[in-house]
């Protein structure tokens, strides 16, 4: 079973936050209320939705079928501009 780069990442931010949270002698309770402000957990379920979203999009070749959809519609993209449409999951950029 392959394992998604954003899932395999979070043993080391974990460690990470208890590192930092260790050497500033942060009290386990602040920790606790961080993470469950009111105003973080919106936040991480977003970021959860978005990574999820990114792995159904990748594993599905969704992105792919995209792409060919739109290069077939003659869709230009500039890739100066900001607004252009990339999808770094794809191992070719767009024309």
């Amino acid at each position: 079973m392959k394992v998604p780069g954003a899932i395999s990442i979070l043993p080391g931010l974990l460690a990470a936050i208890v590192w930092v949270c260790m050497v500033n002698k942060v009290p386990p309770i602040r920790i606790r209320s961080a993470f469950l402000d009111r105003g973080v957990i919106p936040m991480l379920l977003l970021v959860l939705a978005i990574i999820i979203f990114q792995g159904t999009l990748v594993e599905s070749k969704a992105v792919f079928q995209m792409r060919d959809e739109l290069t077939a519609y003659q869709v230009r993209f500039s890739r100066s501009s900001p607004s252009s449409l990339s999808f770094p999951a794809c191992s070719q950029a767009l024309p």
